[in-house]
């Protein structure tokens, strides 16, 4: 798979995290449980926002950045986000061992988006521009 695919596979993620986010947002408004505000926030901003900046980003350098990290990433982001915001929400209605799935969700996350990192500093050139 070509990393402009990839790309295209996280922004489409990317909009279904939005959907769930902001049926999350309508259940906290409508039932007034605030309990879940957390996994709310972080579905929004690693699901949507954080899932689509990097689709385009790996669309608009497709063909400098290493498609094999960006699959990864997708695969490890997409693994490690439902794990960590179940485990969130498990957490708040009262089960302690919740926190083992946060952690290890999270570090999942935090090791795709180094993967990220490190596609952006060795594929995301200056455009050349010619005087």
């Amino acid at each position: 798979m070509t990393t402009e695919k990839t790309g295209i596979l996280f922004i489409r993620i990317a909009s279904l995290y939005l959907l769930f986010g902001l049926g999350i947002g309508i259940y906290l408004g409508v039932t007034k449980d605030y309990s879940v505000v957390s996994a709310h926030a972080h579905v929004n901003l690693l699901g949507w926002m954080s899932m689509a900046l990097c689709g385009f980003i790996y669309i608009r350098y497709a063909s400098s950045i290493c498609s094999i990290k960006a699959r990864i990433h997708f695969w490890g982001h997409n693994l490690g986000l439902p794990i960590m915001m179940v485990s969130v929400v498990l957490l708040t209605k009262g089960q302690p061992l919740a926190a083992v799935g946060i952690s290890i969700g999270s570090l999942v996350v935090v090791l795709s988006l180094i993967l990220f990192t490190l596609n952006v500093f060795e594929g995301v050139e200056p455009a050349k521009v010619e005087l």
